[in-house]
């Protein structure tokens, strides 16, 4: 039973609407409503600047955090941290505190790694940064990084079969929410 509420506050923790909150706090309006209509940190700092951006960040890779180290920490085994860290990805996407509409988890995912594999973390970092430079697209970085990286980490000796499929769902629902931005960035 207690694995059951351990993967529920992972969950729970996704949904916490960092973006919104800080928005509400900072401006008094709904992040849902203006620039992209996005809850995440790039929408926040188009629309109220650095220090509500990364605040933003900084709420949105500590509950990633925190729902990956929670079962770690509760002595549990890799495989439940990952699952926790996955239904903190889609927690976020799809907030029960928003009516499930949420961000693209980009931030989040990069705070599960931070505890689950920070050696994965500088691999995607450092493929969305080289294809930023060479593109200027931030969508199409994003999905780049994310095919690359479950692909790169088969290469790595200390990968477990778990790891990879924690990063190909997180990857593959990711992309998904990407697309509609893709589109909108080619045009």
């Amino acid at each position: 039973m207690d694995i059951f509420f351990l993967l529920l506050s992972g969950y729970l923790l996704g949904s916490i609407p960092s973006a919104w909150l800080i928005a509400h706090r900072f401006a008094g309006v709904d992040i849902r409503e203006a620039g992209s209509g996005n809850m995440g940190t790039y929408n926040v700092l188009r629309m109220l600047g650095k220090r509500a951006a990364i605040i933003t960040l900084i709420m949105d890779v500590g509950k990633g955090s925190l729902a990956a180290s929670l079962p770690l920490l509760l002595d549990h085994p890799q495989y439940l941290s990952l699952l926790a860290a996955l239904l903190a990805i889609i927690g976020h996407m799809f907030p029960v505190y928003l009516d499930f509409k949420g961000g693209k988890s980009i931030a989040v995912f990069s705070g599960t790694l931070i505890i689950i594999n920070p050696w994965i973390l500088i691999l995607f970092l450092v493929s969305w940064t080289a294809f930023y430079l060479i593109s200027k697209k931030i969508t199409l970085s994003s999905i780049i990084a994310f095919l690359i990286t479950p692909a790169a980490v088969v290469l790595l000796e200390e990968s477990s079969l778990e790891l990879f499929i924690f990063l190909l769902a997180a990857s593959l629902i990711i992309i998904i929410r990407h697309i509609p931005d893709l589109k909108r960035e080619r045009g």
